[in-house]
Parts: C-alpha cells; structure tokens; sequence
C-alpha cells in the first residue's frame, strides 16, 4: 500500500501586520491568496521561519481566520523558540514560505447544540470554525483556558 501524498500549496506569503496581543502571544496577517483560497477549519500551515538552516524544520501554525477574496489568512502563536520568536520579529512587508493548507478540515456536525472547548492557542481552530459557519453561531458555547488573565 502506497501513503498517500497530502496536497497543498507552497506560497511565498508577505506579512500584513503582526501585533503583540499578549505576553509572547502574537496575531499575523499573512497574503497568501492561494492557500487563503483552499483553507478550511482545523487546517494549518507550516512556515520557513529561516531560510537558513537553523531551524532547519517548518513551523506548524493553525489557520485562524482566512479572507478568501483579499487573499490573506491570520495565525495566532505563542513566540517560545528561536522559530517563532524570528516570526514575533517580523515586521510588515517580511516574506516567508508556507506550504498549506494541510490537514483534515472539519464541518460542524449536525447537532443543536456545539460546546468548543479548548485552551490557548488550541482555540484557533475552533475559532476559525465559528467564523466560517455563521450560521451555526446561536447553537455554539466556547469555553476557553489560558495560563494567565492576561493571555485569556
């Protein structure tokens, strides 16, 4: 049995902003019109925080919101390494290289109810899920978790 070859994109994204919103928390906006366009919730990419060899591996980051039409998407990350601290240093304009989306996406399941549990940055996905069904909003009750009441 042969596996199977995940299918995405590599894309040379610019960075539209990239804001401190809590200690080491950070939101970037990222223009990457042909990821944006195929990204679902629960599906990530994986940033070239450098293009040298330290750190040699991407970074995985779970696509929080997307903009199918101005072709951006958003991630939130915790700046915790040398990889994402470069990221957290970033400043408009920067490029990076992604590949993405990647990953299963998952649809709100029929129910008249949703309870999103989650913590951290473990709620972007959730997240992004609410903001791509609207319609399934008035049903959903997130509860959240974070380390402090500053990250909350």
């Amino acid at each position: 049995m042969t596996p199977e070859i995940p299918d995405f994109t590599q894309e040379t994204a610019r960075v539209l902003t990239n804001t401190s919103v809590a200690q080491g928390l950070y939101h970037m906006r990222l223009h990457a019109p042909k990821i944006a366009r195929d990204c679902q919730p629960a599906q990530f990419v994986q940033i070239q925080t450098d293009p040298g060899l330290s750190p040699f591996l991407r970074r995985p980051f779970s696509a929080l919101r997307v903009n199918r039409e101005a072709g951006w998407l958003e991630i939130l990350y915790d700046a915790v390494g040398p990889g994402t601290r470069r990221l957290a240093q970033a400043e408009p304009g920067h490029l990076f290289s992604l590949n993405g989306p990647l990953g299963q996406p998952f649809l709100p399941p029929a129910a008249n109810r949703l309870l999103l549990v989650a913590g951290g940055v473990g709620l972007v996905p959730l997240a992004f899920l609410a903001w791509n069904h609207p319609e399934t909003r008035p049903n959903m009750v997130c509860l959240m978790g974070a380390a402090t009441a500053d990250r909350l």
